[in-house]
């Protein structure tokens, strides 16, 4: 019986351990890239010929963000989201990380090698919304954003795997070293 309850605790225990936050990664393993370029011109985070086969309709739209100026693109398929991007060069992950409670949703993930994690105010199935946050140098993050776009579709899409998607072809950009 004894080896019973002792089995049961250590079950529970290798629960409790694996529910618990990761830790933000200390620094950007991969060669770090550099974004700051992109901070007053955030359309340019993605050249036409990535935009086009995104399908979204270019050019992007520049306009004001929380963090910063962002670029924001509405897609050619209707249903589909709307997507913004920007650049945050004064803080990385860890920062991200250390907020954490302000974001409802929050599911570490990788872009491209690069660690990100996928955020929202709620789970993306809910509201249809979603940002992901790459960090692609110690101290800078790339912020994707997807969002409903001007029209609803029966079955709208996963933000944060489009959302994924845009920052998955901004940082390959950004590693060709490409504007």
């Amino acid at each position: 019986m004894s080896l019973v309850a002792a089995t049961g605790v250590l079950v529970l225990a290798g629960c409790a351990s694996s529910s618990t936050a990761a830790p933000a990664p200390s620094t950007i393993t991969l060669d770090p890239l550099d974004a700051a370029p992109y901070v007053g011109k955030p359309c340019d985070l993605l050249r036409t010929d990535h935009v086009a086969q995104l399908q979204l309709v270019a050019p992007g739209t520049p306009e004001p963000g929380a963090g910063g100026p962002v670029c924001r693109w509405a897609s050619t398929r209707p249903g589909r989201p709307s997507f913004t991007a920007g650049v945050d060069p004064g803080h990385g992950l860890a920062d991200l990380y250390r907020q954490r409670a302000e974001h409802p949703y929050f599911s570490p993930t990788t872009i491209a090698g690069y660690p990100a994690v996928d955020t929202g105010e709620a789970p993306a199935a809910q509201d249809g919304r979603c940002a992901v946050e790459v960090g692609v140098a110690d101290h800078s993050l790339i912020i994707v954003g997807a969002g409903p776009g001007a029209t609803s579709s029966p079955a709208p899409p996963d933000p944060c795997l489009e959302a994924n998607r845009v920052a998955t072809a901004i940082v390959g950009q950004l590693n060709a070293g490409s504007p």
